[in-house]
């Protein structure tokens, strides 16, 4: 009859792969490595050809393990079964340096030196065989010890790493029998790194998903046949087949079981069942602490020790050019501009305005009018119709869409050389964050932003945000250390967005960082958090789904994880005893916090200050826009206030930049307009209007920001954002700005001890007078007529920080500012106004000072007090 292949591999697997493995053993030991390391890189190897032939002869294909079962049982292999016996081994060494200094040596005629390897390791076997059979059969009879083996039961699938699953406790024992015994009769460690590798390979097959034959060896051997009824889910029927290598003690005690019938090979399931073994270990306590103690710390440590050296190579590679660069501004953004003009001088607009003549900064103001996004969208729309290089020579990627502050949304071409340029003035603010903060980085970092796709345009060319496009190109590294899935941010429904990043993020302690451009944000976490605390608790432990969300994103989610018990029971002793939960009650750890901190964004960020520790920096994100990272934000030295010792340097590398001194311009002269200025031609305290040109198409882009010129960094200007130029009103001439309405207000906050959670200003021009929506987070005191006194103080303010108003209200011309408090929750309900007309949640920016006629939402609804008309 004649033998087929797979018959010859299954009966003669076993004994060529353990002779492969003692070759190879001695081959290593012979190139001269040590006897410990020739016998574990022969056991990888063994290991490695069991592995093959679990693909080749698989016994069940429902013992194939799951991606879990490799990643668990792989930290087992390491930390019990590598790890665990290296440490018992320098601490057994030590303590028999002491002993054998103290007492005399242990006599030599208790064990065989002279003999032959193999005899001693035959001996070994034998020996340390009857020790490990009657310390297992133990460990199945006393409850106590049943608890600690019962790890290396749990499993439900027999392959060769499942022999790994071992309680640190009872691998401790094991060692205390069969290793510790012999090296304190001095065995040759030759002799101990054969047993080592007999024991590890006997293993491999012993658990092997292999569909193999011993025939007479397993009189003698306990392999994978005898074993598997050993790990029978019947408590019962898996009282046999104890030996760890050899069968012969079950043998000789009456333990060895192997059926009779050929067909009946292997039981019918293996693992435990609690109904069935009241002593079952839970070894979710086992994965929770090997994740606690092993796998987090040290993936922490690989982590943090990646980002050190990635964070020292972008000292290396950004921030010193970026250095150099602060101190020649003047250079430094001719030879940009130079590469921006050079590189799109054949689109069709380098060729109508003959960018490869222009030599000079004059040449490129005198050839190129000031432009706007209504007179390059025609060459924007050209391009993503027609796909020509009308306006960037790159072939956009994406269109990001900018968030509408001042009116309909604008799509922006980014192309690869964009997208690099971002990136890179990414990886810089990075740098620069690290520096500030180093802490910031130990944990985990909680950013939220904005897809990188939310549509596509007719045509099909995608449009979505820039930062959720550099956020999904970081290395892999970076994103190890985020929180939150990207495909959280596709989620459409803001609440549902909210919880689910709530839920995940409750579910990790070690938080230190919280970014987000809009600290509203924030506080509307905050807010969900401390109304659904118990709703969220559940969704941690897993009791609730939403059901709604995509396949993609729930799986997502679910690789998250839920959180150990210890956290949920931290998190419900906090919800218990906290009655209003800030973040560092949540989040311990937490060291830092990046958003936006001027302009229309003071109110939010006064009251997030309130929510936070001292000892948590809070630091602006920088002057930042669809069009354009403008500045990123570096330490400025150090200080008792943190949070005011920081400096906003322009992005100067990525963006050629322009400007017009805001006086000038809100002028309305023509020769005042054409005074433009470069960056090194700014001067201190000074507010500028933004004119751009960047890689992304626009040239000479009027940004309708204004800036103002904080400091200098070397020979560079540093820039914080005042305000959009939109926020001037002028009803009779008084030109009120943004900045004058926050600065009164905030005024009226100390006067009236108010905290103001939302305030819109908004100008009447048929009524001729200002009229000041306000929802406050506190309840309004018990004052006699609490709207109009506040008004005249406000009348006051606004007289006192602008004098053109203060001479219209004498006039009579301009009529009296009146207030309107706002019910409680006013400021969600614009905010979903907001979102509804098309603003993004991430970088959600409103004016805080309007014209009543380009207001579209209805406070009427939402009055607390009628008004003192």
């Amino acid at each position: 009859m004649m033998i087929s292949r797979k018959q010859l591999l299954a009966a003669s697997a076993y004994p060529v792969v353990m002779l492969l493995g003692f070759a190879g053993f001695s081959g290593l030991a012979a190139a001269g490595l040590s006897a410990t390391a020739a016998s574990t890189g022969a056991a990888v190897g063994a290991l490695l050809c069991v592995l093959l032939l679990e693909r080749v002869i698989p016994l069940r294909g429902d013992w194939q393990p799951s991606v879990s079962d490799l990643k668990i049982d792989a930290v087992f292999m390491l930390v019990v079964q590598v790890m665990l016996p290296r440490g018992l081994a320098l601490a057994l060494s030590i303590a028999l340096a002491t002993w054998v200094g103290a007492s005399a040596a242990v006599p030599s005629f208790l064990w065989p030196h002279g003999s032959p390897v193999w005899v001693q390791l035959l001996l070994m076997v034998a020996i340390a065989d009857l020790l490990r059979y009657w310390l297992h059969v133990a460990c199945h009879k006393i409850p106590l010890l049943w608890r600690f083996h019962a790890v290396h039961h749990e499993t439900e699938k027999l392959y060769a790493l499942s022999v790994a699953r071992f309680h640190p406790l009872e691998k401790s024992m094991q060692y205390l029998l069969d290793t510790a015994p012999f090296a304190l009769l001095a065995v040759e460690p030759q002799v101990l790194a054969a047993y080592f590798l007999f024991y590890a390979t006997n293993g491999f097959f012993q658990h092997g998903n292999l569909d193999i034959r011993l025939g007479p060896l397993n009189h003698l051997i306990s392999g994978g046949e005898l074993h598997r009824w050993h790990h029978h889910v019947d408590p019962q029927a898996a009282q046999v087949n104890f030996g760890n290598n050899l069968i012969i003690w079950d043998s000789v005690f009456g333990t060895r079981y192997l059926p009779t019938n050929r067909e009946h090979r292997t039981p019918h399931a293996v693992g435990i069942r609690s109904h069935t073994n009241p002593y079952r270990f839970d070894t979710g306590i086992v994965r929770a602490w090997l994740c606690h103690r092993v796998i987090t710390p040290c993936g922490n440590l690989l982590l943090n020790t990646g980002l050190k050296l990635r964070m020292w190579l972008t000292g290396k590679r950004l921030w010193a050019p970026f250095l150099a660069d602060l101190k020649q501004p003047e250079v430094a953004q001719w030879k940009l501009l130079n590469r921006i003009l050079q590189h799109n001088r054949n689109t069709q607009i380098g060729r109508e305005f003959d960018f490869a003549q222009i030599r000079s900064y004059a040449d490129f103001k005198r050839q190129l009018p000031l432009q706007t996004y209504d007179t390059l969208e025609p060459y924007i729309r050209r391009q993503r119709e027609a796909g020509t290089p009308c306006v960037t020579a790159d072939r956009p990627i994406i269109y990001a869409k900018t968030s509408g502050t001042t009116g309909a949304a604008k799509f922006i071409p980014v192309g690869n050389t964009a997208l690099a340029m971002l990136k890179a003035s990414q990886d810089l603010a990075g740098y620069c964050i690290y520096q500030a903060c180093p802490e910031a980085y130990r944990g985990k970092l909680l950013t939220i932003t904005s897809p990188s796709v939310e549509g596509y345009l007719p045509g099909g060319a995608a449009y979505g945000s820039t930062s959720g496009l550099v956020a999904q190109s970081m290395s892999r590294l970076a994103q190890k250390k985020y929180v939150l899935p990207r495909e959280l941010f596709d989620i459409e429904d803001h609440q549902i967005r909210y919880r689910e990043i709530l839920k995940i993020s409750l579910c990790e302690k070690h938080i230190s960082c919280l970014g987000t451009a809009n600290p509203s944000t924030l506080l509307m976490l905050l807010e969900i958090l401390n109304e659904q605390r118990w709703e969220l608790l559940d969704a941690v432990r897993g009791k609730t789904r939403t059901g709604l969300l995509p396949a993609y994103i729930e799986k997502a989610i679910q690789k998250k994880g839920l959180a150990r018990e210890s956290r949920i029971a931290e998190l419900q002793t906090l919800f218990s005893t906290r009655p209003k939960l800030g973040f560092n009650d949540i989040w311990p750890g937490l060291k830092l916090v990046v958003t936006w901190t001027g302009g229309s964004c003071g109110i939010p960020i006064k009251n997030l200050r309130q929510t936070m520790s001292p000892d948590t920096h809070l630091m602006d994100l920088g002057y930042i826009a669809t069009e354009l990272r403008g500045t990123v934000t570096a330490t400025a030295g150090t200080g008792q206030n943190k949070d005011r010792c920081y400096q906003q340097l322009p992005c100067l590398q990525q963006n050629f930049f322009e400007f017009v001194e805001r006086s000038d311009w809100e002028a309305n002269s023509s020769e005042g307009k054409e005074k433009y200025l470069l960056l090194h031609q700014l001067q201190e305290e000074q507010q500028y209007y933004v004119i751009v040109t960047n890689f992304n198409g626009l040239y000479r882009y009027f940004m309708n920001d204004i800036v103002q010129v904080d400091g200098r960094f070397d020979q560079t200007p540093s820039l914080s954002f005042i305000q959009k130029g939109r926020g001037v009103t002028n009803i009779t001439g008084e030109k009120l700005s943004e900045q004058q309405v926050l600065q009164a207000v905030a005024d009226c906050e100390r006067a009236f001890d108010l905290s103001a959670r939302f305030f819109l200003m908004l100008a009447d021009e048929e009524r001729s007078h200002y009229r000041l929506v306000l929802e406050v987070g506190d309840p309004i005191r018990a004052w006699d007529d609490p709207e109009p006194r506040l008004a005249n103080y406000l009348d006051e303010a606004l007289s006192s920080h602008n004098i053109e108003y203060r001479c219209k209200r004498a006039s009579g011309r301009l009529g009296s500012v009146h207030v309107q408090f706002l019910s409680p929750g006013t400021w969600k309900h614009y905010r979903r106004a907001l979102l509804d007309a098309g603003q993004r949640e991430s970088q959600l920016k409103y004016l805080c000072l309007q014209y009543m006629r380009e207001n579209r939402f209805n406070f009427g609804d939402h009055y607390l007090l009628a008004a003192g008309e």
